[in-house]
């Protein structure tokens, strides 16, 4: 088998990882069904953005998307 065949299957593999890994994120993990942006969901990327590169105005953004999306909801399940 040459080298740059094995490279490529290298490759294949990494991408179909990331490609399962996202569609994961988005369909099957128990957070996929609440609201908010899909990068936000399938990476944290979302968060690096607002932090480093728009000068740490993630806190900002948290605020926006409460406005969008609503409030958080409970971290456990309410009782009555």
């Amino acid at each position: 088998m040459s080298s740059s065949l094995m490279v490529y299957e290298l490759l294949l593999l990494i991408v179909l990882t990331l490609l399962g890994r996202v569609l994961y994120r988005l369909t099957l993990h128990p957070l996929a069904h609440f609201p908010g942006p899909k990068l936000a969901g399938i990476s944290g990327l979302y968060k690096f953005y607002f932090s480093v590169l728009k000068s740490g105005s993630f806190h900002l953004e948290l605020q926006r998307l409460h406005k969008t999306y609503g409030p958080l909801p409970p971290p456990f399940p309410l009782k009555n």
